[in-house]
């Protein structure tokens, strides 16, 4: 028999409950509310090396489940159409030199956008490589998007409604790490030169903006490229861990099997740099995170703080 008493107890035990349920859901919203990131880091446990290079298969499968997991869809179109429209003019900036990736990355993109069917596609490139240009057209056997070769600044005055970017992460002596930021600073309306190096010469942005060389390259995708929607993958099945010159060699290669997905430019940097710290360092003439907070606290170009960013990592 349930006394008075009893019903009391019960009902204090279930309005407790009720409570933390309650707060509990409230701390949960309010550290949503905090995350204005999402990153998605794509692993692969098969063996990768420089004897064993990654198969286009495998890279294939890595970027649909790198999207699938950002957009939160499980169909690869549709997830693709979450970043980019069928009516879109699309723009896909690469460079080459220290910053060539592996062209596996970018076909398994354009191929994509195709299935996608994009309105245009254009590549923009710098100072790439001949093989990485002929493993490319051959890939996508007669099906090449436009090529602008040599285009080091060409890339912002197109005309374009969304970007796909898709650069490395290597050793830089001008930037610490090279990566997507860095890539920006390329292909900015007037010219990388406005981000490059942190002497004196080079502490005033040419617009006035401010500067201090590439601590100021977080003001192309804020300003720049502001209008347009942006997809970040930045290419990590290897990363350069030593630069001779304009060229990364193969005695500086690590392979870490790995593509970092996001929207936001910032992020992606922010994640991808302590990837590459876990196998490489930076150049010592520049804090390889002093333009990513810059890009974040001055030029509000996206988020730095880890505390801030939803990470989500996958396995191919």
């Amino acid at each position: 028999m349930t006394t008075d008493s009893t019903r009391r107890e019960l009902l204090a035990s279930s309005a407790a409950i009720a409570g933390a349920a309650l707060l509990s859901n409230w701390a949960h919203a309010d550290a949503l509310s905090e995350t204005k990131a999402k990153v998605v880091i794509v692993n692969t446990k098969e063996e990768i090396s420089i004897d064993k290079p990654a198969p286009q298969a495998l890279v294939d499968k890595m970027l649909e489940k790198g999207i699938t997991t950002l957009a939160g869809k499980s169909d690869p179109i549709q997830a693709w159409s979450s970043f980019v429209r069928p009516t879109d003019t699309v723009c896909l900036p690469t460079a080459g030199g220290q910053m060539e990736n592996i062209p596996e990355v970018n076909i398994a993109v354009y191929k994509a956008l195709q299935r996608l069917g994009v309105n245009k596609m254009t590549i923009g490139t710098h100072r790439l490589s001949s093989a990485w240009k002929d493993k490319v057209t051959e890939a996508l056997q007669g099906s090449l998007p436009e090529m602008i070769t040599n285009g080091l600044f060409g890339i912002a005055n197109r005309p374009m409604d969304a970007l796909v970017v898709t650069p490395t992460v290597k050793h830089h002596d001008i930037a610490g790490i090279s990566g997507t930021l860095k890539l920006y600073a390329c292909f900015s309306k007037l010219g990388p030169w406005n981000y490059h190096g942190e002497t004196p010469i080079h502490s005033a942005h040419w617009d006035g903006v401010g500067g201090g060389g590439m601590g100021a390259c977080g003001w192309v995708p804020a300003n720049d490229f502001k209008e347009q929607r942006k997809l970040h993958i930045l290419d990590m099945i290897r990363v350069g861990v030593s630069s001779r010159g304009f060229t990364v060699f193969k005695d500086g290669w690590q392979f870490t099997k790995t593509l970092v997905l996001s929207t936001d430019p910032v992020a992606a940097d922010r994640v991808a740099f302590d990837i590459y710290l876990k196998v490489g360092q930076a150049s010592g003439r520049i804090d390889p995170m002093n333009h990513v907070i810059r890009a974040d606290t001055e030029y509000h170009s996206g988020i730095s703080d880890l505390k801030r960013i939803d990470i989500r990592r996958v396995t191919v």
